[in-house]
């Protein structure tokens, strides 16, 4: 039960600080703009496909843990970037905006389902290890 003693160190190295609850698109887009990626645990699968967008269709049921990581605001289809942990080849089709590989955007009325349905994703922050950067060099 818990973190194994081996590996008590490593994580100490790495502590999170600060972790916010996040239950809607608005709030997970605020909090990537700000610099906080926001781990999402749900039950909503997607296709393997994008579409042209670069969107996957949500469809069947996952237990999984993923990663929003990126933002597109726009009135016409408002989005968050959904990273999956199961590497670059899981899923084909276009891309835009740079994203990359083995991720998808995620509409916001579905990010907003995953985010209401069991309150469980969080923002990340304050945490220790890592550097800041500026992500708005990096496109």
């Amino acid at each position: 039960h818990g973190l194994p003693d081996v590996l008590e160190p490593f994580a100490r190295e790495h502590s999170i600080r600060t972790a916010s609850l996040v239950t809607s698109y608005q709030e997970a887009r605020d909090a990537i703009f700000n610099g906080f990626p926001v781990p999402v645990c749900s039950n909503q699968g997607f296709a393997e496909q994008r579409d042209a967008d670069g969107f996957a269709r949500a469809q069947g049921s996952w237990s999984h843990c993923m990663c929003f990581i990126g933002i597109d605001d726009t009135p016409k289809r408002p989005a968050l970037l959904c990273m999956n942990s199961w590497g670059s080849q899981w899923i084909g089709g276009p891309k835009r905006l740079s994203q990359p590989e083995g991720s998808f955007w995620v509409d916001a009325n579905t990010a907003n389902n995953m985010l209401r349905k069991n309150p469980d994703s969080f923002a990340i922050s304050s945490f220790v290890g890592f550097p800041s950067q500026n992500l708005f060099d990096q496109i």
